[in-house]
């Protein structure tokens, strides 16, 4: 058998069968949209009051789900208060004492996101398609509007017309907004992942899966974790969107008195501030997409790093059958070697290693080095099932 001259460490490809099976199940925000159909106006309820954000607002759990809202002066966390629901539109607006509270969308771009995908629901219900099923995941209790539109649509009289939601108007003002501004098709890091170099490599590599994870975005999920009781509310604090400005501060307040349809543009103008929030849903949406993250800024201390990591896990199979499948790929440029870009596939538990460089010389002497790369993985449970070093443009 011959071998490549740029392939070394190659082993067969051997994929395995994970034992048991994968079932769908309900998503938990789909059993708390359902239960929030069941809220009827005058009723009156126990709303937990859960954590205080540092924009003034508040997380409260009601029924069974969480919300965000502007509670009176003096709130504390773990608060117990009663709330009558005097309305569900155009938000769901409550009595507390002789005071009016209303709940307001999480500081998440996937509830936003939702409120679009309701309103395509609400077209193809009056056109007689059974599109409900294609809710978005969500945490906040907006999917009570949105329960509004898509019933109202399933009495229509046949007619296709459709209002976009004023949160599918604040999103798309938003996504425009990071368009017009030239905002990189990246998440930018504000400080170095470690310290130095010499860093021991598992501490490096917790610190860069913590770098994505407190990117902020995967927050809404964080968010439900935390309802849940898996995540700490300090570890929520790390999140950008826990970390609100003064602007998005004037937002919420905004939110909380607005009462009608004409307020969205000023809400929109309101939100469009805060550049950093825009850039940040643009990614999410992006991510959301086409299951792709980029991530740019700095490994250590002047050493400029580029890193992209993509879900290429087969979607036309059945969930039993697909093997999960991740590509990350890093970009960087080191004094001796020049420009370094590194591709790593992970299937299963299968490892496919690309070096990438910008000259010969270069390649040839990471080659050397091929052997303690296969011996690591294989040490490490993951073995190597192919590695390629080669000068970048050659076949």
């Amino acid at each position: 058998m011959m071998l490549r001259s740029d392939a070394t460490g190659i082993r067969p490809v051997i994929l395995t069968e994970h034992p048991g099976s994968v079932s769908a199940a309900t998503s938990p925000s789909q059993d708390a949209f359902n239960r929030l159909m069941q809220v009827s106006i005058g009723k009156q309820f126990q709303a937990e009051v859960m954590l205080r954000q540092n924009d003034g607002s508040y997380l409260v759990r009601l029924a069974d789900t969480t919300a965000r809202m502007l509670l009176p002066e003096g709130t504390q966390t773990g608060d117990t208060v009663s709330m009558t629901l005097l309305t569900a539109s155009p938000r769901p607006t409550f009595l507390l004492g002789e005071t009016t509270v209303s709940a307001l969308p999480l500081p998440n771009q996937q509830a936003a996101l939702k409120g679009l995908l309701i309103d395509n629901m609400a077209q193809e219900a009056a056109q007689g398609s059974a599109g409900a099923n294609q809710v978005g995941k969500s945490t906040s209790i907006e999917a009570t509007t949105a329960a509004q539109t898509r019933s109202s649509a399933g009495q229509a009289d046949g007619s296709t017309m459709t209002t976009l939601s004023s949160t599918g108007k604040l999103i798309d003002s938003l996504l425009h907004a990071s368009e017009q501004g030239n905002m990189p098709a990246a998440i930018t890091g504000k400080e170095a992942i470690v310290p130095s170099p010499d860093v021991a490599p598992t501490k490096l590599a917790e610190a860069m899966h913590k770098t994505l994870e407190f990117s902020g975005l995967f927050y809404e999920s964080h968010v439900e974790e935390w309802a849940n009781g898996q995540r700490a509310a300090e570890a929520l604090a790390r999140e950008p969107q826990a970390q609100l400005s003064a602007e998005q501060t004037s937002v919420a307040s905004q939110q909380a008195a607005a009462s009608s349809a004409q307020d969205i543009d000023g809400l929109t103008q309101a939100a469009l501030l805060n550049s950093d929030a825009a850039h940040l849903l643009r990614m999410q949406l992006n991510t959301l997409e086409n299951r792709h993250v980029v991530w740019q800024g700095e490994l250590w201390p002047g050493q400029r790093f580029e890193w992209e990591v993509s879900d290429e896990t087969p979607q036309r199979q059945e969930a039993a059958e697909a093997v999960p499948t991740w590509r990350s790929q890093m970009r960087f440029e080191l004094p001796a070697l020049g420009t370094i870009t590194a591709s790593l596939v992970l299937s299963g538990s299968h490892v496919q290693v690309q070096l990438r460089t910008a000259t010969e010389e270069a390649a040839a002497t990471i080659r050397p080095y091929a052997g303690d790369l296969a011996n690591a993985l294989d040490a490490a449970g993951s073995p190597l099932d192919l590695l390629t070093v080669k000068k970048d443009g050659t076949a």
